[in-house]
This record gives C-alpha cells, structure tokens and sequence, in this order.
C-alpha cells in the first residue's frame, strides 16, 4: 500500500515457533497398517483352527525355524536402522522438515511390523508351528504401541511444545 507506514506492524515471526503435527495423518497410516495385519491374523486362526485341511505337508514346514532365525536377524537390523535415523534427526534445524523425516521413519516402521505380521502369518498358516501366530500377534502389538500420540512424538522429536491437532 502506497503511504502506509510499516514500522508499527510486528516482525514476521520465526519459522520454528509453531511446531504443529497433524495427528490425523499418522492414525490414517496406523489404520492402514493395522487393520490388514489384525484381518491377516484373524484369518489365519480360522483357517487353521476350522479348516479340515493341513497345509503343512508343503516343505515349508522344514524351512519354518530357518525362517524365524532370518526374521531375527532381520528385526536386530531394522531396529538399528531405526536407531540410526531416529538420531539423525536432531540434526534438523528446521521443525517442519524434523517432522517430515519423521513421518518417513514412522511409516518405515509400520511398514517392518506389517510385513513381519504378514510373514508369520503366512510361515503359520503353512507349517502349524503356533510361535509364528503367537509372533504375528506380538508383531499387531508393537503396532498397537506406536498408536500416534502426544507422549511418542514429544519423547521421539525431543520437543515438549509441539501442538497437535
């Protein structure tokens, strides 16, 4: 505006000072990893309980601990991975883009749990060894704790003045 005098009005406030996260946006990936993971489960304890076949004459059934044995290995890995990245973040200046490499790193690790689930579904439906559905349940309950809230990202992103909405 031509004369209008811009001393009175208030600096432009810094880009960090509203720290917001949409929570929204992290339950619609949490639904999305755990409602298949929970219908994986449940099918394969119906199939495997009222089903008057046995699908474990296939030679999975031999291969079953080898399998969890990798599935191990694999879950040390990730979980180092995870570690990894989760201090990585702290190098971010910038809340906006801390919260973006977050939500990567949170949709990773739905993701590891999804297809864990998936895979001890599959090794159990194939070779009745009950440790796999008991692994797949414990899979849908590391899921269940990383439901998003509050306490997870205040304690994740180290900052106690974020705002969810």
């Amino acid at each position: 505006m031509k004369g209008h005098n811009w001393s009175d009005t208030q600096p432009p406030q810094e880009e960090n000072s509203f720290l917001s996260i949409n929570l929204g946006t992290y339950r619609k990936l949490f639904y999305q990893a755990m409602i298949p993971l929970a219908t994986a489960i449940i099918i394969s304890l119906l199939i495997v309980t009222l089903s008057p076949f046995d699908f474990s004459f296939i030679t999975i059934k031999r291969i079953a601990l080898p399998v969890m044995a990798i599935l191990a290995v694999l879950a040390f890995v990730h979980s180092g991975f995870q570690k990894k990245k989760m201090k990585r973040l702290n190098n971010y200046s910038n809340f906006d883009q801390k919260a973006e490499a977050y939500q990567k790193i949170y949709r990773l690790r739905l993701f590891w749990f999804l297809i864990s689930g998936f895979t001890c579904c599959f090794i159990y439906l194939f070779s009745l060894h009950k440790i796999f559905i008991l692994f797949a349940i414990f899979d849908a309950l590391l899921l269940i704790s990383n439901f998003p809230n509050k306490k997870i990202f205040e304690r994740e992103l180290n900052n106690d003045e974020i705002i969810f909405y």
